[in-house]
């Protein structure tokens, strides 16, 4: 039999990358209600250095201005990281060439910005609720 502890999970976290003071209300939003853990990277440099240290890592929401070149980049190192991790993608960027881009890269979800924070809530839920329900225990 196994012990209790080995069922027990960390709470799953949610990793927000490149927020400005605009973005106050995303992370409201995003915490309100949500058993998950917001961590937050203002660079990619330190979106991959929490990545490399977190084991829960189950969503990362990328805040990509579309002058920023190693947007994509960033999205290759959290996959290499952690090859589960949902990933979405919210830009003003919504031309053709960023939707081929994001889709080569494996983005899970590109949301247009300006993006209601209430809507980007539910895309991280839903992919919460998607991912737990591939975890199970081995027994």
């Amino acid at each position: 039999m196994m012990p209790s502890d080995a069922l027990t999970r960390q709470p799953a976290h949610v990793l927000v990358v490149q927020p400005d003071a605009a973005d106050e209300e995303v992370f409201y939003h995003l915490s309100e209600n949500m058993d998950a853990k917001i961590l937050v990277a203002h660079t990619s440099l330190d979106a991959v250095e929490l990545a490399g240290t977190c084991t829960e890592l189950r969503v990362a929401v990328i805040l990509w201005d579309a002058g920023e070149p190693g947007c994509l980049d960033l999205i290759e190192k959290l996959r290499a990281l952690h090859p589960d991790v949902g990933i979405v993608l919210v830009s003003a960027a919504a031309g053709e060439d960023a939707v081929r881009r994001a889709v080569q890269t494996e983005v899970d979800e590109f949301v247009s910005a300006p993006v209601e924070p209430g809507y980007l809530r539910e895309v991280v839920h839903e992919m919460l609720a998607g991912h737990d329900l591939h975890w199970s225990p081995i027994y």
